[in-house]
C-alpha cells in the first residue's frame, strides 16, 4: 500500500516506527482484554514520546546505553521498548522468571545501567540485586500507562534517526534450556529485515499478543503488525486466552507447540465426552459426525477472520499437526523452524526459506553422516539474511557457533531434497545408553505426547546399573491430563482415590500409562530401548514459574533433570525390588553396597507405598541369595573347561542316537520324527522319571502310536541333566558314549519368571555334560537353542555373534540358553561337529492342533475363555508349528552339510493376528468375539484375580501385564534355513487357528 511504501522508506528502525505512527495516526493500535476500548496510533505515539523524554531526563541516560525491560506482556512494556528505540537506547529484555544468578550475569555482561519494571514486586527484586551489579544505577517502575502526564510536543527530546545498519538495537537472550542464556546481538539491519519480511496487506490485520515479549517471535510480530497499520490485542490473563482470542478474532495466530497441545487436549476431552453421550447411536457414521461437530465447535473459538495458524519454537507432534489441519484446513496450517541467531530457516514441510543457504556436518559420535542413505544426515549449518554477528561480550560461544559465516544450529537433520530438510533432534538432547545406542529425547517426547493421558513429558536416562547390573534405560516424568485421567478412573471404577494426586501415586494408573506408551512405541515403530522402562507421574505441571520451562516455553532440561534425579533413583530401586522375584541377592548386594540397612529398607518400603503406590517386601532388601552377576556369567559359566578336549576317533555314522527332553512338547515331536526318518538305530532317551512307560504315554497323548513307527527302538535312560555324567555310573556312561553317534539335545528347564541360577544346573551344566559326552568320541551334537537369546531391536542374521549386552536385559531362562549356546560354540571351535537350531515361538501342530499346555499361548487363550473378553490390541504373532520345527531339526541333523551351521526356525513371512485366533475360538464356542480397551481389561483382570486367587486359569492372565506379545517389528533372518531346505520336501504350513481352537476347547472340556 501507499502507507507501507512510506514506512519502508525509513532509514532505521526508529524512523520506520515514526513513519508508522504518522501514516496510521487515527487507526486503532492497541487494546487490552476485553478489547472494547482501543488506543489509536496517535495515543500510543504521545505516550511513547512523553515516556522517552522522562526516561532520559530523570535517569541520566544517553544514546547507546543499555536498558533492561522486565515485565509481563503489557502496553507499558511496548511503550517502554519503543521509547528506548526512539532514544537509541539498547534494550535487553529480561524474563520475569529468570533466576537471580542468571540475571546478575546478564546485567553484568551487558553493563545494564537502568532497568524498567512493570510491577512493584519486580522493582524490589532488582533493587536487592543492585549490590551485585556495579553497572546498574537505576530501577524504574512503569506500572500504568494512563498515569503518564502527557507533555507538550515542545518538551519532547528529539528522536534519534541516524542509526547505522551495524549498530546494536537489542540483545535477545536465548532460552537457556541447557545452560546459561547467551545474548544474541540484534542489529538495526536485522530488525529492519524482520519488520519488512512480516509486513501484511490484510485489512484489518489483527494480532493477538500473549507470550512474553522478551521472546524474539512475539516481539517481531508486534513490530511488523504495528508497521503494517494493524491492530494488536494484548491478552493479559493467560488462563482466559481462548476466551480472549474469541473476542479479538485475530487474522493469524502463531504459537508454540505447548499452546496447541493444550488445545488438542481440550479437544480430546470434549470429543470423548460427546462420544459417550452418543454411545447408543446405531448410525455407523456417528463417530465421524461427533468428530466434525466438535471440530466446528473448536474452530469457532478463533473467530471468522483467521486465515492461518502456525506452530514453531519446538517440534510439534504429528498427531497435533493432523488435528490442526482437520480443524483449520489444509494449506492454513504452517510449521516454521528458525532460531534467534539465524531467524527463519524453513517454512512448512521443511522447505527452506528464500535466501537461506545450508550445509551438513558429519557427527561421527552419533553415527550421522552426509553419506547416509536414503538421505544425507548431519548437523545443520546455515547462512541467512538475518544471521547475528555473534553473542555479546562472549567470544567463546561466538567462536563455537559461528564459523566462517555459518551458524552451527546444533540441530540434526535429514536432507530430503536440496531445499528441504527434516529435523531429527538437537545434539544436546541426545543421551547414550549402555548398549551403545543414542536416544533422541525431544523426538520421543513428541511421539509420546500423542497419548491422550499425557499433558507434558520429559524423557531422561536412568542409571539402573547402579542397582541391578543390568543397564541404563529410558525413563519419563509425565504430567497427566487431569480431566481425561479422572474420567478413565471413574469409567474403570478404580478404587481408593479422591484426586489427581492419588491417581499419580496409583500403581494401576502408572501401569496403564506405561502400556499406552508401549502401544504408541510399537505403532510408531520405535526401537525397544526407546520405550520407557519406568515412569514417574507428577501432578504439578512444568511451568515458567517453577522454573521447569524456559521463558520461551521450552523444557528447561537441566533444571528438570536435576529436580527429578533423586526421585528417579528411588523409582529405579523400588522397581528393582518389586520386580526381583526370588532373586534376592541382586537387590540385597546393591542395596547394602549403597549404604542400605534395616532402617533404610523400612524407609524405602514406606516411600514406595506412600509416594509411588508400590508394595515391596522389606525382606528382599535384607535377605541374600545367589548373586546374579552377569560379568561372572561371561567369565565363569561362559568359559568351557580347558580340560574338555575332543577325542579324534570319530564315532560311527550308523550308531545310535541320544535324545534329551523327549517328554516335553518339542522333544516328543523330535522323537516321533526320529522314529520316522531313521530306520535301524536305537533312540536312547534321557528321562528323569522312573516310570518305565512315561515315554509311551507321551507318544500316546500326541497320537503318535501308529504302525509307521517302531517304539521298540526307544531305549529309556534314567538320568538327570543337572548331575555330573547325568547321574550315571562310569560303566553306563562309557557304554553310552561308545554306542551313540548323534545327539539331539532338546532338554531344558523353561521358566520365564525364575532367575538364571534356577535354570543354571539343567540348561548350562547339563549342556556341559552333553559336550563332555560328545568329546569322548567326537560325537555330533544337534543343539536346540532359542531365538529368545537374540535382541529384538535390530536385524539378526544366523551367523551374527551373540550380543553380550543382551545378557544384561533378558530373563533368567534366556541368559542360561545364551551361556549354553556360547559353550556349544566353543566346543565347535575345539573340533566337535555341531549344528545349532534356534526355534521361535513354537505353536500347535499343523495337522492335529495339539498344543503345549505349559506355554503362554495356551495360558493366554484358556484365560481369555475363562474371562470371556479379550483386550483390544493389534498384536501380530510369529508362530511356527511344532511339527515343522521337529522335521527340520531331525532332517538337518542328519545332513553332513549342516555341520557348523546355525538355523533360525520361525515364521516371519506368515505371522498371524492375535484377534484372528480369538475370533476363531469364539466362533467355535458360538459366542460373539468381544474386545475392550487393554487398560480396562487389565484392571478388571486384577480385580477378578484378587477375588478368586485360587483360579489357576484366570491367574495365567497375570503373565500379560505388559501387553499381548507382538512380533510385528522383529527382524529375524532365516537365509541359512531357506537355503538348506531347498533339497528337502519340508514345507512350512500356514498357521491354522481352527485346529488350535478345536484342540484347546476339547482339552478344556476334558479337564
Amino acid at each position: 500500500s501507499e502507507y507501507q511504501k512510506k514506512v519502508q522508506a525509513g532509514t532505521c528502525v526508529s524512523d520506520i516506527l515514526y513513519r508508522s505512527f504518522h501514516c496510521y495516526w487515527n487507526r486503532p493500535c492497541f487494546a487490552l482484554t476485553p478489547f472494547t476500548s482501543w488506543y489509536t496510533y496517535n495515543d500510543v505515539y504521545q505516550r511513547v514520546r512523553t515516556y522517552g523524554t522522562q526516561l532520559i531526563n530523570n535517569n541520566g541516560l544517553r544514546a547507546r546505553d543499555f536498558v533492561g525491560i522486565c515485565g509481563d506482556t503489557s502496553l507499558e512494556w511496548v511503550v517502554a521498548d519503543i521509547a528506548c528505540v526512539f532514544q537509541s537506547l539498547i534494550t535487553v529484555p529480561l524474563h520475569t522468571r529468570m533466576i537471580n544468578e542468571d540475571l546478575v550475569k546478564v546485567i553484568t555482561n551487558c553493563q545494564i545501567k537502568c532497568i524498567i519494571c512493570t510491577t512493584e514486586e519486580l522493582q524490589s527484586k532488582f533493587t536487592l540485586l543492585m549490590t551485585q551489579c556495579p553497572s546498574l544505577k537505576e530501577i524504574v517502575l512503569f506500572k500504568n500507562i494512563d498515569d503518564l502526564i502527557l507533555t507538550d510536543h515542545s518538551e519532547w527530546i528529539d528522536i534519534v534517526i541516524n542509526a547505522e545498519d551495524n549498530d546494536l538495537l537489542t540483545i535477545i537472550h536465548t532460552s537457556g534450556s541447557t545452560g546459561i542464556p547467551k545474548g544474541a546481538m540484534i542489529t538495526e539491519k536485522l530488525w529492519k529485515t524482520f519488520i519488512e519480511d512480516g509486513l501484511s496487506m490484510h485489512d484489518p490485520f489483527v494480532k493477538a499478543i500473549f507470550k512474553p515479549l522478551c521472546s524474539t517471535s512475539e516481539r517481531q510480530a508486534l513490530y511488523y503488525t504495528f508497521c503494517s497499520g494493524g491492530r494488536v490485542g494484548i491478552c493479559t490473563e493467560p488462563s482466559k486466552i481462548f476466551e480472549d482470542i474469541r473476542l479479538l478474532q485475530p487474522t493469524s495466530l502463531g504459537c508454540t507447540p505447548r499452546f496447541w497441545n493444550v488445545l488438542y487436549a481440550e479437544f480430546q476431552c470434549e470429543y470423548l465426552t460427546q462420544l459417550e453421550k452418543n454411545a447408543n447411536s446405531c448410525d455407523p457414521k456417528s463417530k465421524d459426525m461427533v468428530y466434525q461437530k466438535v471440530l466446528t465447535q473448536f474452530r469457532s473459538i478463533f473467530g471468522e477472520r483467521l486465515t492461518s495458524v502456525s506452530t514453531g519454537g519446538a517440534s510439534t507432534s504429528e498427531t497435533v499437526k493432523e488435528f490442526l489441519i482437520d480443524c483449520f484446513g489444509y494449506g492454513r496450517v504452517y510449521e516454521g523452524y528458525g532460531c534467534t541467531e539465524a531467524g527463519d530457516i524453513t517454512g512448512d514441510n521443511g522447505i527452506l526459506c528464500v535466501g537461506v543457504q545450508i550445509k551438513l556436518e558429519d557427527i561421527p559420535e552419533l553415527d550421522y553422516y552426509q553419506t547416509d542413505k536414503p538421505y544425507p544426515r548431519g548437523e545443520l549449518w546455515v547462512k541467512t539474511r538475518t544471521l547475528i554477528p555473534g553473542y555479546y561480550n562472549n567470544s567463546i560461544d561466538t567462536e563455537k557457533s559461528l564459523k566462517d559465516g555459518w551458524f552451527c544450529t546444533g540441530d540434526i537433520v535429514e536432507l530430503i531434497d536440496s531445499r528441504q530438510i527434516k529435523i531429527i533432534d538437537r545434539k544436546k538432547n541426545f543421551f547414550k545408553i549402555s548398549q551403545g545406542e543414542y536416544v533422541a529425547a525431544e523426538r520421543l517426547e513428541n511421539v509420546y505426547l500423542s497419548c491422550v493421558y499425557i499433558e507434558q513429558i520429559f524423557i531422561t536416562c536412568a542409571d539402573i546399573i547402579k542397582y541391578s547390573q543390568q543397564q541404563n534405560a529410558v525413563m519419563a516424568v509425565i504430567i497427566p491430563n487431569e480431566k481425561l485421567l479422572i474420567d478413565w478412573a471413574k469409567n474403570t471404577k478404580l478404587e481408593s482415590w479422591t484426586d489427581i494426586k492419588d491417581l499419580c501415586k496409583n500403581p494401576i494408573v502408572n501401569k496403564m500409562i506405561l502400556v499406552e506408551l508401549k502401544k504408541i512405541g510399537e505403532r510408531k515403530k520405535l526401537r525397544s530401548f526407546e520405550i520407557p522402562w519406568a515412569i514417574y507421574l507428577e501432578y504439578e505441571p512444568f511451568t515458567i514459574k517453577n522454573g521447569r520451562l524456559t521463558s520461551s516455553n521450552k523444557l528447561a532440561r537441566s533444571v528438570v533433570e536435576k529436580y527429578y534425579r533423586n526421585i528417579m533413583d528411588d523409582i529405579v530401586l523400588i522397581s528393582q525390588v518389586r520386580d526381583s522375584g526370588d532373586n534376592k541377592k541382586v537387590i540385597h548386594d546393591n542395596f547394602i553396597a549403597n549404604g542400605g540397612d534395616s532402617l533404610s529398607a523400612v524407609r524405602l518400603a514406606a516411600l514406595a507405598k506412600s509416594n509411588y503406590g508400590i508394595e515391596i517386601n522389606v525382606e528382599k532388601l535384607l535377605t541374600s541369595s545367589t548373586n546374579n552377576n552377569v560379568q561372572l556369567l561371561l567369565t565363569d559359566d561362559g568359559m568351557l573347561d580347558p580340560s574338555l578336549t575332543v577325542n579324534n576317533s570319530l564315532s560311527e555314522n550308523d550308531g545310535d542316537i541320544l535324545l534329551t527332553g523327549c517328554t516335553g512338547f518339542l522333544g516328543a515331536y523330535i522323537l516321533y520324527e526320529l522314529l520316522k526318518q531313521t530306520t535301524n538305530c536305537r533312540i536312547w532317551c534321557l528321562i528323569r522319571s522312573t516310570k518305565p512307560d512315561i515315554i509311551s504315554q507321551v507318544l500316546k497323548y500326541y497320537d503318535f502310536c501308529s504302525s509307521i513307527i517302531d517304539i521298540e527302538r526307544i531305549r529309556p535312560i534314567i538320568g538327570d541333566l543337572s548331575k555330573p555324567k547325568f547321574g550315571l555310573t562310569n560303566d553306563d556312561w562309557s557304554q553310552l558314549s561308545s554306542t551313540i553317534s548323534l545327539i539331539y539335545h532338546c532338554g531344558a528347564m523353561v521358566n520365564h519368571i525364575k532367575d538364571y541360577y534356577a535354570h543354571r544346573t539343567v540348561n548350562v551344566k547339563g549342556t556341559i555334560e552333553i559336550i563332555r559326552l560328545a568329546c569322548s568320541r567326537r560325537i555330533r551334537i544337534n543343539y536346540i537353542s532359542t531365538l529368545s537369546i537374540l535382541p529384538t531391536n535390530k536385524i539378526v542374521n544366523e551367523n551374527d555373534q551373540l550380543d553380550e549386552l543382551y545378557l544384561y536385559r533378558t530373563n533368567g531362562y534366556s541368559q542360561s540358553k545364551w551361556i549354553a549356546e556360547k559353550l556349544i560354540t566353543q566346543a565347535k571351535q575345539r573340533g566337535l561337529p555341531v549344528t545349532i537350531y534356534r526355534p521361535g515361538m513354537i505353536s500347535w501342530c499343523s495337522t492335529s492342533g495339539k498344543c503345549n499346555e505349559q506355554d503362554w499361548i495356551y495360558r493366554l487363550f484358556t484365560g481369555l475363555i475363562e474371562y470371556g473378553i479379550a483386550p483390544d490390541v493389534d498384536s501380530l504373532m510369529n508362530l511356527v508349528p511344532v511339527d515343522y520345527v521337529s522335521k527340520v531339526i531331525v532332517w538337518l541333523g542328519q545332513q553332513r552339510e549342516s555341520i557348523g551351521e546355525i538355523y533360525h526356525l520361525c515364521n516371519m513371512n506368515s505371522m498371524i493376528q492375535f484377534k484372528t485366533i480369538w475370533n476363531e475360538i469364539c466362533t467355535m464356542r458360538q459366542k460373539k468375539s468381544e474386545y475392550i480397551d487393554f487398560n480396562v481389561w487389565w484392571t478388571d483382570v486384577l480385580n477378578k484375580v484378587e477375588h478368586d486367587k485360587k483360579n489357576q486359569i484366570l491367574n495365567g492372565l497375570l503373565l500379560f501385564q505388559n501387553g499381548i506379545p507382538n512380533d510385528r517389528d522383529k527382524k529375524i533372518l532365516t537365509k541359512n534355513t531357506a537355503k538348506a531346505l531347498q533339497t528337502s520336501n519340508i514345507e512350512l504350513s500356514e498357521i491354522n487357528p481352527t485346529l488350535f481352537a478345536k484342540n484347546l476347547l476339547d482339552n478344556l472340556s476334558r479337564n
